[in-house]
């Protein structure tokens, strides 16, 4: 089922043979069969909704010669697929920006006009798909780069990939973000995450280096208890990332 929605307007006007231009429709609608130069009828129902709910049928969709003077001038242009609707009491010229890649309706309005003749007026109805298609995400701010080793440990796990002979699944890194030193384990399971830092946290200590922090994402082989009680041994404070912000 096709649906296509006009303003309520529609269905109290008399039935004239004028165009409406930038209504609201977000199809070009006609209600007069004989302009079409060619129409190809629905396979399937298709139907036109107001905004107070009223639906009629449309019939099919095809193309409309359209005259207009310009600069004293007449010009011809095509209307593609324009939907049939008899019942229809105004014939709608869609003029959404979205035609347009959601162009600045400014820009389309004076396009209209200098290329086509056509008066249309700009209304500040807010466009849904250019609020979400045009927003960013706010930035963290800078976090303070490390001044030693085992200031920062980041941890991650990658797979699932063919196993190996003995059934390594999974790879389980884990950087120091001065040296940018980096620990890589193979696994059977992501659960080995505790027993990889097992073996760095000892390590980084034999050496000289106190970890102090341990970041990762929410993953449930880093956000559980065998983790958190193997950090807290070490004296280590656990960071884990905000769900689906990669920054």
């Amino acid at each position: 089922m096709a649906l296509a929605t006009v303003s309520s307007d529609v269905f109290s006007a008399s039935s004239n043979n004028k165009w409406w231009v930038d209504n609201g429709a977000m199809k070009h609608i006609t209600n007069n069969f004989n302009w079409f130069t060619t129409c190809e009828p629905f396979a399937n129902k298709s139907t036109v909704t107001a905004a107070g709910k009223e639906v009629l049928r449309a019939c099919g969709s095809g193309t409309i010669e359209v005259a207009n003077y310009f600069k004293g001038k007449l010009e011809t242009f095509s209307l593609n697929n324009v939907w049939y609707v008899p019942e229809i009491l105004r014939n709608l010229f869609s003029l959404y920006h979205e035609r347009w890649g959601h162009m600045d309706k400014r820009h389309v309005r004076n396009k209209l006009q200098s290329k086509l003749g056509v008066e249309v007026k700009v209304n500040n109805d807010i466009c849904e798909s250019c609020q979400y298609g045009k927003a960013h995400r706010l930035l963290f701010g800078h976090r303070a780069r490390t001044t030693a080793p085992g200031e920062l440990l980041s941890g991650d796990v990658c797979g699932l990939f063919n196993p190996s002979f003995n059934g390594r699944r999974y790879l389980i890194v884990i950087k120091d973000h001065f040296s940018h030193y980096r620990y890589t384990f193979v696994s059977k399971e992501k659960s080995a995450v505790k027993d990889a830092l097992r073996i760095v946290l000892p390590q980084a200590r034999s050496l000289g280096h106190n970890v102090e922090e341990f970041l990762s994402d929410n993953g449930g082989e880093f956000d559980n208890g065998d983790v958190r009680a193997l950090l807290q041994e070490y004296a280590v404070t656990q960071r884990l990332t905000s769900l689906y912000t990669p920054q």
